[in-house]
This record gives C-alpha cells, structure tokens and sequence, in this order.
C-alpha cells in the first residue's frame, strides 16, 4: 500500500473538521454576545442624539395617554424627564421632573439598575369610578419580566387629591422579578397640628398567594406631644393580618385584624379582627376637619367565604354643634354584616345632641346605597346653634 493512499490521509483530517466546528461555534457565540450590545449601543446612540429626543419626545405625546414636555441629559448615564403627564379614564398623574442615574447594560442580564431616581413634584388624582363598573379581579400574577432595582429612589412632594401631602420620600427597591423588596428610609408626614416620619420594609413573593412580610414605625408629635406606632403585617395579601398600635397623649389606637387586599369593596377589606381608637381629634390632623373627641371600635367576624358579621360603636365626648366647628352626636352604634358584595346595616342609631335620635337600616351593593331613616325629638339648636328668628 503506497503512504499516500486514502486510507492513510483520512485520519488526519479528523481534526481540521473539529477546528472547524469550534471556531464556528466560537463565532457563533462571539456574534450573539456582540449582537445585542451593538443594537443597544447603537439605539442609544440614536436617542442620546437631540434629534432622537425629540423623535422619541414626539411618539410620546401622539399616544394620547401621555404628555412629555421634554427629555435632558444623557441616556448613556443621567438623564431627565420634565413635565410627564399620564391621563387615563382611572387616574391622572403629573411629575414636574424625574431624574435617571442607570447603567444601560445591566439591561442585558436581564435586570434595571437605577443609581437613583429622583422625583420632584408627583400630583396624582384617582378619579372617580362610574357606580356601575364593576370591581377588578385580583392580579394572577406580580412578578416582572426582569430584575428590577433601585439604590436610591426619592420624591420631594407627593399630592393625591383629597389627602394632606408627604414629603420626603426616600426609600430602595430590589427585585429579582419574583421576589420583591422595598426599604422605606423615611416618608415625612407634616400636618398644622402633627409631623410625624414613617420608616418600615416590606417583602413579597409576586406569584400566588402573594405570602409578604412587613413592619412599619412612626415616630413624630401631633400637638406637640409625642407619638409613637409599631406596626407588623405578615401572611397573604387575602389573608394579611395587621398586628399594632399608636400610642401617645392624645391618641390611642390597637389594630389587630386580617385584611383582604384585593376586596372587591372597601367595606370588605376587614374580613376579621379588631380595630380600636381612643381620643381621637380629627380637627387635631387637619384643621378643616371638624373637632370631636372620638372612641371608635370596628370588629368583624368571618362567617363563611365572603361572609361576615361585625359591631361599629362611635362615642364622642366632645359634642358640639356644625357651626361650632363639631358633630353634634354623642354615640353611633350599628350592627353590620356582608355576604359578597352587599353589605347590610342594622339597628343603626345615632344619638344626638339633647335626645334627639335618628335610627336607621340599609342595603350596600354594587356601588349602590338604599337606607331607610326614622327620626325622633330632634332639636335645630342642638345642630346649628344660630337658628333664624321665627315670626
């Protein structure tokens, strides 16, 4: 047999073959890690560009939905949005502006990373919903797509419509996308007559059931007297029971309740537990309110699947009349109970100033309200002192 005869060169090509093979799967490799990192780079590129801002700016505000004034800075690292506005049929939500310190390649394993982000005026306004749409299911799900976390997130103001403002909000975020936490440094609640910051974390799982777990603490004055709150949650958002209480001069309070997060109605967010307050003054928290030294007691017992009965007890030692800034009733008691969406009230009676009573019963369903009324021995100068003059 001749030395070069098929025979003998065939071994020998057996590992230019292999080469072969693993240089193209080292391409292969190579192109799909440079791939994603030159679109990113080069998306980027184009909107860190003034013409790709205004570009980008442009499709924003043809959506309809949501208003953008203006983009600064750079996308690559710091950059802001001013004048963001998202109007829906539920809410309407206005920042001022909103500061992005990020590392866009984090994107590529799958997670956001914010440095910080700042947040100046935020101005939300939950509108209201028709009496006939119905309530929300619960989520199937609160995971997210991807990572998600936020070293340093701050907003300056905070207004919802109809609520006194917070400021100072400082708080972290970290986020796998299954697993959330969040760490409240400090949320500063500052009223005429209280100022009080509030720091806590929270934990939760955002597959079902949604097991979270959670503390929260007050420290602060309302006028001028020390106030302190400890306040624990554990278990599911369903099934999320509340253990705590605000303890100082001029307000007692002692919650321990299981709520229902995602309760269709808000009358069936207690489904079990008690809720306690002792002196309270809501002239004390805002002085638009209307002054009362008030003793509230809310306790519900679950009967069944959606199902509950319950006993309100409101005692007020401070009666005075509307136009001495008051209310002017001394107790309100009433027997209630829920089945699913309707909610019923029984031997409801408010005891007024002098011996004046109203007694009442009621049907609460679907958003819509029927109450039935009898009134007894009511004095018009026990309500509004200044009665005009009869002729």
């Amino acid at each position: 047999m001749e030395p070069n005869s098929p025979e003998q060169t065939a071994p020998a090509e057996i590992p230019k073959s292999r080469s072969s093979l693993l240089r193209r799967l080292v391409g292969l490799l190579l192109f799909a890690l440079i791939v994603p990192v030159f679109v990113l780079t080069a998306t980027l590129a184009f909107f860190d560009s003034q013409m790709g801002r205004d570009w980008l700016v442009k499709q924003v505000n043809h959506s309809g939905v949501v208003k953008l004034h203006a983009i600064d800075g750079s996308l690559w690292s710091d950059f802001a949005l001013r004048g963001l506005v998202v109007d829906t049929a539920e809410m309407k939500l206005a920042i001022d502006k909103v500061s992005f310190a990020w590392s866009p390649y984090s994107l590529l394993a799958r997670d956001l990373s914010l440095d910080d982000l700042t947040i100046g005026h935020l101005e939300l306004n939950i509108k209201p919903s028709p009496p006939d749409k119905l309530p929300s299911p619960p989520p199937e799900s609160m995971t997210l797509p991807i990572g998600l976390h936020i070293e340093r997130a701050s907003i300056d103001r905070l207004s919802i419509k109809g609520s006194p403002d917070i400021e100072k909000i400082r708080l972290k975020l970290a986020s796998n996308g299954r697993f959330h936490q969040l760490f409240l440094d400090q949320l500063r609640l500052k009223l005429p007559q209280a100022d009080a910051t509030i720091k806590g974390d929270l934990a939760l799982l955002g597959t079902q059931p949604f097991t979270t777990s959670g503390q929260l603490s007050l420290q602060g004055k309302v006028e001028n007297k020390p106030l302190n709150s400890q306040v624990k949650l554990s278990g599911e958002l369903r099934k999320l029971q509340l253990q705590g209480d605000i303890k100082s001069e001029q307000l007692k309070a002692l919650i321990n309740a299981r709520l229902d997060v995602f309760a269709p109605y808000t009358y069936q967010l207690l489904s079990e537990g008690k809720i306690e307050l002792q002196q309270l003054n809501p002239a004390a928290l805002m002085p638009s309110l209307p002054k009362a030294m008030l003793d509230v007691s809310l306790t519900m017992i679950p009967l069944g699947e959606q199902a509950g009965s319950g006993v309100l007890e409101v005692k007020n030692a401070m009666p005075l009349t509307i136009d001495q800034g008051g209310l002017p009733f001394t107790q309100i008691s009433s027997k209630l109970s829920y089945l699913k969406e309707a909610l019923t009230i029984k031997s409801a009676v408010l005891s007024l100033l002098g011996q004046g009573q109203i007694k009442g019963s009621g049907l609460v369903s679907q958003g819509q309200m029927k109450l039935q009324f009898e009134l007894a021995k009511i004095d018009p100068a026990k309500l509004w002192s200044h009665q005009p003059l009869r002729l």
